[in-house]
């Protein structure tokens, strides 16, 4: 895993290459993790969160909110009673301990 060419392409395994401004958020599953897209689809890839989120945060648009979930904070659309809205159908919680940090990295 690396990123390619500025910070706009990042390399997972030998083939697959994604730009990093189509994902929309990360979620952990034990070694494996969904990257979700901004069109709808998500790949999963064996690396661990903490892993992936490592490489993409070369890029500081990512942030984990919990356990479970990074997400791209330019693909942010609301913050209210503490749900962050990613789209019509997705909301996340930032966990206890990182709701601090993200109030002041929004703010």
């Amino acid at each position: 895993m690396k990123i390619l060419d500025s910070d706009k392409l990042v390399c997972l395994g030998n083939k697959l290459i994604i730009e990093i401004e189509n994902i929309k958020f990360l979620k952990g599953d034990i070694n494996y993790t969904h990257i979700h897209f901004i069109n709808g689809s998500y790949i999963t890839v064996a690396r661990t969160l903490k892993k992936v989120h490592e490489v993409l945060n070369c890029s500081n648009s990512f942030f984990r909110i919990n356990r479970t979930y990074v997400i791209n904070i330019d693909k942010i659309q609301s913050y209210q009673n503490n749900l962050i809205c990613i789209d019509e159908e997705t909301f996340l919680k930032p966990s206890r301990r990182n709701t601090k940090a993200f109030k002041a990295l929004i703010n």
